[in-house]
């Protein structure tokens, strides 16, 4: 018959067993890799083939994630612990995360990352998400009367940050520990 990893019914006479362990993401909804069949052959009769599964790995993908304030980030936590649960290492998970989030939510999504790398057999992670900074965290860098230095490399990271250049990219990134420095003293 060839090679095909999913479960599948070619004919009442002809099916594909796929392989009893999935080996990939899905790559549509008639892949159905993970079973065995069970099959009562009778002579004169069609086959009766009933798939049982037997994977013990879930290999799971969401929709592409757009955030579109920093309340998306719950959302993601709820849709990742509603395919995985409390299981550790028995998962591979596929994310695209895009848009963007503060300072504050942009941490707390990289600690997201951090606790899902370390649970997971695999995360494969697409991220574009930008840091954007709320008004009060610009103010909370900018406005520090305390820190004239912080203040000053604060307003020129500011300006560097707009846009999806590697310059503003990198000028993020660096509010970004600027902010976490300056919350810890």
């Amino acid at each position: 018959l060839g090679d095909w990893h999913g479960s599948k019914k070619v004919s009442p006479k002809a099916w594909y067993p796929g392989t009893p362990e999935l080996d990939r993401f899905l790559k549509g909804e008639d892949h159905d890799p993970g079973n065995v069949l069970i099959v009562t052959a009778k002579r004169g009769a069609d086959p009766i083939v009933k798939p049982v599964r037997t994977a013990r790995f879930g290999w799971h993908e969401l929709p592409p994630f757009s955030f579109t304030s920093d309340d998306d980030l719950v959302q993601l936590e709820s849709a990742v612990s509603n395919l995985i649960g409390s299981r550790a290492g028995q998962d591979l998970l596929r994310l695209d995360l895009q848009g963007s989030l503060s300072i504050e939510a942009s941490i707390r999504l990289e600690g997201l990352l951090e606790m899902l790398r370390a649970r997971l057999l695999r995360l494969k992670l697409s991220n574009t998400t930008t840091i954007a900074p709320s008004a009060a965290e610009i103010e909370a860098l900018t406005q520090r009367a305390s820190d004239a230095l912080v203040s000053m490399v604060a307003t020129r990271l500011v300006q560097l940050a707009s846009g999806d250049t590697e310059e503003a990219l990198a000028a993020q990134v660096a509010l970004r520990q600027l902010h976490a420095a300056t919350i810890q003293n």
